[in-house]
């Protein structure tokens, strides 16, 4: 908890100027005791609206992991408050280092969200996790069109804290004339991992990073 804090509190002050956030905590204040009680235990802990560090860094400060781990209903509050923004750029930056524990299924509420056509991308991090918690954060992020990454440490935190929140960009692929392909499939690779950030077709709009594309064929 405290390099996730660390991490979040050094965010909060390299945010663009011009960026609305807010924050959302789950079991901080209930404990386990009552697993009805702390699966409802998730706050708007900071509203939407300007940036303000100091704001974000006292709030990240007083965070405590206590309670349980309602993933599911988590993103549907989040995801809920960005509705009707269609002139905006949304994203939803999920952190967590444990799997749903209260019954829910964050990639179905993914895919409602989607399906929902609300106007957003969720970006995940995986921080320590097991491959069941993988599991749930990657499928997250490929059906919202987000990137998952996969942070073991301090450092790795930060970075993926960093490109999360990057301003996007778009991965086109050309023909030999440079001119756009909308039907040719390929698979994105984080460059430094070699981990698969997904599979697209034509295009993919990424979170800012350095990537290797693969495009089947002969040569590949």
């Amino acid at each position: 908890l405290a390099v996730a804090q660390d991490a979040l509190a050094d965010l909060s002050s390299n945010l663009p100027p011009n960026a609305n956030t807010s924050l959302w905590v789950y079991g901080h204040r209930l404990p386990q005791d009552d697993p009805a009680a702390s699966c409802q235990d998730i706050e708007q802990v900071i509203p939407l609206g300007p940036s303000d560090p100091a704001s974000f860094q006292a709030a990240v400060r007083g965070i405590q992991a206590i309670g349980y781990t309602p993933i599911t209903d988590s993103l549907q509050l989040a995801a809920q408050t960005l509705v009707d923004r269609p002139d905006e750029r949304n994203t939803i930056v999920l952190i967590s280092d444990g799997e749903e524990t209260c019954g829910g299924s964050p990639c179905l509420m993914a895919q409602a969200i989607k399906a929902a056509n609300i106007e957003m991308t969720v970006n995940t991090i995986g921080f320590a996790a097991d491959a069941v918690t993988r599991q749930q954060l990657e499928c997250i992020a490929q059906v919202t069109g987000g990137t998952y990454y996969d942070a073991q440490d301090a450092g790795q935190l930060t970075e993926a804290l960093q490109s999360a929140v990057a301003q996007p960009g778009t991965v086109q692929i050309v023909d030999g004339a440079g001119q756009p392909v909308t039907d040719v499939a390929f698979q994105l690779l984080d460059a430094v991992t070699g981990q698969t950030v997904g599979d697209f077709v034509g295009s993919a709009t990424v979170a800012g990073g350095n990537y290797r594309a693969v495009v089947p064929g002969e040569p590949v």
